[in-house]
């Protein structure tokens, strides 16, 4: 079997309200590395950035969104720094996200 192709994708973007400290800003950071993975592949993007909290699905609108543009079939793929960071919420919420992505055929890539 041929391996999906990708054309469009979403770039989910999120952190922490607890990940401050004086650091350099962990999302543009996070952002800049993402944008030359997708633009590198010649893939068309569109960026949904999150600074929130994680511990449930109503304190994150951005994903509330990504996860109702998945279910309407807008991507191949959503591209994030590292798995977990496609989640927000409880159990049931993950559960809910794993079962569109599946349902969508949408891949998950990341860094």
């Amino acid at each position: 079997m041929e391996p999906k192709k990708i054309y469009e994708v979403a770039t989910y973007l999120r952190k922490s309200r607890d990940d401050t400290g004086g650091e350099e800003d962990v999302l543009l950071k996070h952002e800049t590395a993402l944008t030359d993975l997708v633009r590198k592949n010649n893939w068309r993007y569109v960026i949904y950035r999150e600074i929130g909290r994680s511990d449930s699905i109503h304190f994150c609108p951005e994903f509330k969104r990504l996860v109702k543009d998945i279910e309407n079939d807008f991507y191949d793929a959503v591209v994030v720094m590292d798995y977990d960071r496609l989640s927000c919420g409880d159990k049931e919420d993950r559960a809910r996200v794993e079962k569109t992505l599946q349902q969508s055929n949408t891949l998950v890539v990341t860094l």
